[in-house]
């Protein structure tokens, strides 16, 4: 989703905070914090697989797992953080551009080429996107910090697919994401960027 004329949606730390915040509220089962005005909670309904909040915009990589979950979700999420983000900055208006782009994923490897996209979405702007805090990529290589988050899910899926043993994946993952974008992103490359580990 885009900021309405391509304008910021995240300003600050805060910002992004309040973001990440709000996502906790939505998909976790044992949230402390939620607020009374999250009526609805989608642990169940929804899983998210992956995440990269930039400037302007932000990606999700995610699963419904009821009809019409991801649109209720969604807008939730944006109505909330539109909320928030005109009362604290005097701002009028739609604060983003229009409704959410989805496509449906078809394989487990664009699955796997998708999360390696919004991974990649920090790089023009930070040259070290493992030090790129608002991104899940370093849930996938280091620890997963989000309780909501199913980064392991989609490492061991990662493992499987390629046969990569458990205490290799999170190192041969970050290799396939650093994997030098020119040669494609289908499963030939996707497997020639692994290491062989025997």
């Amino acid at each position: 989703n885009r900021g309405n004329a391509k304008k910021k949606i995240f300003r600050n730390k805060k910002d992004y905070d309040f973001f990440l915040s709000l996502l906790d509220c939505y998909l976790n089962t044992h949230s402390n914090n939620r607020p009374r005005w999250i009526k609805k909670n989608y642990a169940i309904s929804i899983k998210l697989f992956a995440f990269c909040l930039m400037p302007n915009h932000f990606h999700f990589c995610l699963q419904q797992n009821a009809e019409r979950s991801m649109a209720e979700f969604l807008r939730s999420l944006t109505v909330r953080y539109a909320y928030y983000f005109n009362k604290k900055y005097s701002s009028v208006g739609h604060l983003f551009q229009d409704t959410y782009k989805a496509r449906l994923i078809t394989s487990e490897v664009d699955l796997l080429n998708l999360t390696r996209y919004i991974h990649l979405n920090p790089k023009d702007t930070h040259s070290d996107i493992m030090r790129y805090t608002y991104s899940s990529f370093v849930d996938y290589v280091m620890e997963n910090r989000h309780t909501w988050l199913y980064a392991t899910d989609m490492t061991l899926l990662f493992g499987d697919i390629f046969n990569i043993p458990t205490t290799q994946v999170k190192k041969q993952y970050h290799k396939f994401v650093l994997y030098d974008q020119s040669k494609g992103l289908h499963r030939r490359a996707v497997s020639s960027s692994i290491i062989p580990t025997r």
